[in-house]
């Protein structure tokens, strides 16, 4: 893991656009001192029971958020890629909960890291950061409704083939 000190004013325009109100003096040293961290692929990032610790945007790659069942089934509820914060992440730092899935890169992913006490602090001092964070959370529980829908309700396809090669019962007189 590689660690390097961020320039703010390389953050909103390459990054996050929806930062770009941020320029107030008390938020700029706390960007300033966020790292920045380089994981490889396939490597876990989060695991579910743990608390989060840092607020984290992918600033490159992806990574995959899911659920494993009881069963061992593995339920993606979402990617965070470029530009996206992680909504269970942003919940627990909020609620002091712990993470409740696992976090595994799909690439090698880079990210910006905010500790806890500087994510409450920017959250505390900055609107434009506190209206970053909601935004990208109510986006990005949206899509989690979304996939949630799309894995719960069997498609018209699925429903149709399973109409067709479910075996029928002949009714026969005698």
């Amino acid at each position: 893991m590689n660690s390097k000190v961020v320039e703010i004013t390389e953050l909103p325009a390459r990054h996050f656009p929806g930062m770009d109100g941020l320029t107030d003096p008390d938020i700029r040293s706390i960007l300033d001192s966020a790292n920045t961290f380089v994981f490889p692929a396939n490597k876990q990032v989060s695991a579910p029971g743990t608390r989060s610790e840092l607020f984290i945007l992918v600033l490159s790659g992806s990574i995959r958020v899911q659920v494993v069942t009881d069963s061992g089934r593995e339920i993606v509820l979402y990617h965070v890629r470029p530009g996206d914060g992680c909504i269970l992440t942003t919940s627990s730092l909020i609620s002091g909960e712990n993470f409740p899935a696992e976090g595994i890169t799909d690439t090698s992913t880079e990210v910006l890291a905010l500790s806890h006490s500087a994510f409450d602090k920017a959250l505390d001092e900055s609107a434009a950061f506190r209206r970053f964070v909601f935004s990208n959370l109510g986006q990005r529980l949206a899509d989690v409704i979304s996939r949630i829908e799309q894995l719960c309700s069997p498609s018209i396809d699925r429903h149709l083939a399973g109409l067709l090669v479910k075996p029928r019962r002949i009714a026969t007189t005698r």
